[in-house]
């Protein structure tokens, strides 16, 4: 039996749209990112000041791919048994989400990657239909 999904994702949070056997349903997976700090330093030298900002800069761009990567398999964990799945969003976070999907081989057919702007989760679920409706059809 086929189970479509559907998910309108940022680096903010995604909305998961599930249909099968009739039915839909609508959940959310909420990324949970530590804000940015700043990086200061009272080292004297403007170049070993510069080294630890690279430093810090590059501790900071590692814990956050961990963090994205920790939020893309909470989504993922989501849609495990999906057989057709529709990816949308702004941004980035849609074709960083299909290459992680990719990556992880999971048996769902990935049919359409689109740009969308920020919508309620009554139109993210009626953007999904539309968008498996029209699949069909083609």
């Amino acid at each position: 039996m086929k189970k479509e999904v559907g998910l309108w994702i940022d680096r903010r949070q995604a909305v998961i749209v599930t249909l099968h056997d009739g039915t839909e349903s609508v959940e959310r997976v909420t990324a949970n990112f530590e804000k940015r700090g700043h990086y200061t330093s009272d080292v004297q030298t403007p170049s070993q000041a510069s080294l630890k900002i690279d430093r810090a800069e590059d501790k900071y761009e590692r814990h956050t791919q961990e963090m994205v990567n920790h939020y893309y398999s909470e989504v993922t964990s989501h849609i495990k048994d999906a057989t057709d799945l529709y990816i949308m969003g702004p941004g980035q976070a849609k074709t960083e989400f299909q290459k992680y999907v990719e990556a992880q081989k999971l048996p769902a057919a990935i049919l359409r990657v689109e740009p969308a702007d920020k919508l309620t989760d009554a139109q993210i679920a009626a953007r999904v239909r539309q968008s498996f409706e029209r699949h069909i059809h083609e």
